[in-house]
């Protein structure tokens, strides 16, 4: 019986509405680690992420076939856009 591995890295970024600068530099790392506890919860593997002031980029392997991409961007996005709101 053949055997199915599937091995997919996508990067994802997200940018400020306007590209204004909205990300501060003393916040970029909390954003970071929140952003990673998201798709870790979703059983997904964040290899890269870093977050510029008008932009953030994550790297990803999508492991979790039970989820499809836009359903995952769904889930975080309007999370990352709430947290943005406390944040600053």
């Amino acid at each position: 019986m053949p055997n199915t591995y599937t091995q997919i890295y996508l990067q994802v970024v997200f940018a400020t509405k306007g590209r204004d600068i909205k990300i501060k530099s003393e916040v970029r790392e909390e954003i970071e680690q929140y952003i990673c506890g998201i798709f870790s919860n979703k059983k997904q593997k964040v290899l890269a992420i870093y977050a510029n002031p008008d932009h953030l980029h994550i790297f990803f392997s999508y492991k979790n076939l039970q989820i499809t991409i836009p359903e995952l961007i769904k889930t975080v996005k309007p999370k990352f856009r709430n947290r943005k709101k406390r944040v600053f």
